[in-house]
């Protein structure tokens, strides 16, 4: 499995984000965060994982400016607040065991979590959230207990 939702999903425009989810589906290789349509975002991924039933999201903060084509904004998962509680809610009525938020956030090259993080960590968790894993500073930053589920707030560039 792969989150796509990150700040270079566009860098070779819609096309290479289809290209990707192609290449992808034709190795059998889930997917989650990116979308060639509006039904595909709408859909959860769920994963059996030892038999428990897990639901994963992806979000990230943005595309390092290139603009997301009009009438094709699903095809990536922004940090949205509503879009969040939305796919938390959905993925909740699917009864899943555990839900799995992965965040493509935070400061290149600082160890610091920095206020976005920690508000969008609480506001995931206090939905629902049962874990938060983060990615894009390309260093290591904390973990922590938040409303007593664990946020990796950034793991580096494992």
């Amino acid at each position: 499995m792969i989150s796509l939702a990150g700040n270079h999903a566009l860098d070779y425009g819609y096309s290479g984000l289809c290209r990707t989810i192609d290449v992808l589906d034709k190795a059998d290789i889930s997917h989650l965060g990116t979308y060639k349509t509006a039904e595909d975002q709408e859909k959860i991924l769920i994963k059996y994982v030892k038999g428990v039933k897990i639901a994963f999201l992806s979000y990230t903060y943005g595309t390092n400016g290139i603009a997301i084509p009009k009438g094709k904004e699903y095809c990536i998962n922004l940090i949205d607040k509503d879009l969040m509680l939305k796919q938390i809610n959905q993925a909740k009525s699917e009864n899943v065991d555990m839900i799995v938020a992965c965040m493509h956030w935070g400061t290149e090259y600082s160890h610091e979590v920095n206020s976005t993080q920690t508000t969008l960590a609480d506001q995931l968790t206090s939905a629902g959230a049962d874990v938060v894993v983060g990615n894009h500073p390309h260093v290591i930053q904390p973990f922590q207990w938040v409303n007593n589920k664990p946020v990796f707030y950034a793991m580096g560039n494992l």
